[in-house]
């Protein structure tokens, strides 16, 4: 019973000991699968999201061993569950300009494609054997720096560079946890006050206006009587605020000046016209007619007839004839007038709203 007991013994032993994982070859040890065993899973909730651009490198360093070490850093940031993180090869994907940015709007960019409060610039420098570590936090909303932290392993072989590279990870990840996370924000101020401002069809408020709003993307419209509405699509992300200033540009006038001097013009010569005509029959009208005035005495001859007439047509048909023009040139302002009105009408209908990267333009 003694032998059996022992054998069984043995046989367990040796199971357990061949469940355990195997040693990396020479005693190393895998920062990355350390990092992966102690890692639990992510919590539930709001998590701030930490987005991890592609590891600057300066200096000789293999392919491989820089992929490495981007996944040991991703693998460091999400131990202890208190972050999302956007891998390196996930945020280049989302936005290539990470891999080469330098300003604060490429890393405003960056940050909205991840919808990411903040990002983690991995960076190393290699002299032979020598290896300086430096992780730079920066502020997803400004684009600035907020922390660095910065390290150096000295005669150095790639797995000791991998893991003196995540023990920089823990420093950066307080400062991380550090900034407190706020949901995101439209600021919308305009030119003239006072426009409607509506979130994915409904009202927010007026202008000027500062609220917060939920995270995402979303349709934001400005508007206000008698100017061109703006359409912009934005992607909010917490801890960012997006600021719109806007200069609402007047609706076009569908009656331009000329139309009104044109029409204005029209219509004094229709008037002058008529009158010219009115006057004009009456000096026709009184062709051959007495002047009563002076037909008396010998203004009369003996069949009573006086001598003076009225000798008017000449006038009344000159009269007639400028008449007759000014009513035509009238009429044809007046035409010329609505035409105008007419072109002006039909470019207004002609705008076409076009929303783009830069907000939303017209077209004619």
């Amino acid at each position: 019973m003694c032998v059996v007991a022992g054998v069984f013994t043995l046989l367990t032993l040796g199971l357990q000991l061949s469940a355990q994982p195997a040693a990396p070859a020479g005693g190393e040890v895998d920062p990355a699968a350390e990092a992966s065993a102690s890692a639990p899973e992510p919590a539930p909730g709001n998590l701030k999201t930490v987005a991890l651009l592609p590891l600057r490198v300066e200096g000789e360093l293999p392919e491989h061993v820089r992929r490495a070490m981007e996944d040991d850093l991703g693998t460091a940031l999400e131990r202890g569950g208190e972050f999302r993180v956007v891998r390196s090869d996930e945020t280049a994907a989302r936005s290539p300009v990470a891999r080469r940015c330098e300003v604060v709007q490429c890393f405003q960019e960056a940050a909205r494609a991840t919808q990411s409060q903040v990002l983690l610039l991995p960076q190393i420098t290699v002299y032979g054997r020598d290896y300086e570590y430096k992780l730079t936090l920066i502020d997803g909303a400004t684009g600035e720096a907020l922390a660095d932290s910065t390290g150096t392993c000295d005669t150095c072989g790639h797995e000791e560079a991998r893991a003196g590279l995540v023990n920089e990870v823990a420093a950066i990840t307080r400062k991380i946890a550090a900034e407190k996370t706020t949901p995101p924000a439209l600021v919308v101020r305009t030119v003239p006050a006072g426009a409607r401002v509506t979130f994915d069809g409904e009202l927010l408020g007026v202008t000027p206006l500062e609220v917060v709003v939920d995270g995402g993307e979303h349709d934001i419209r400005v508007e206000k009587a008698g100017h061109i509405a703006s359409r912009r699509r934005i992607a909010f992300v917490d801890g960012v605020t997006e600021t719109l200033e806007l200069e609402l540009a007047p609706v076009p006038s569908v009656d331009d000046p000329r139309a009104k001097l044109l029409r204005g013009l029209g219509w004094a010569g229709v008037g002058l016209g008529a009158g010219a005509l009115v006057g004009a029959g009456v000096l026709i009208g009184l062709e051959e007619r007495p002047i009563t005035l002076r037909c008396s005495g010998e203004n009369v001859d003996y069949l009573g007839n006086c001598k003076y007439r009225y000798a008017t047509v000449e006038g009344g048909v000159a009269l007639a004839v400028t008449g007759v023009a000014l009513v035509a040139s009238g009429i044809t302002m007046l035409v010329l007038a609505k035409k105008r009105r007419g072109r002006a009408l039909e470019e207004v209908a002609r705008l076409r709203p076009s929303l783009g990267a830069g907000g939303l333009t017209l077209r004619f």
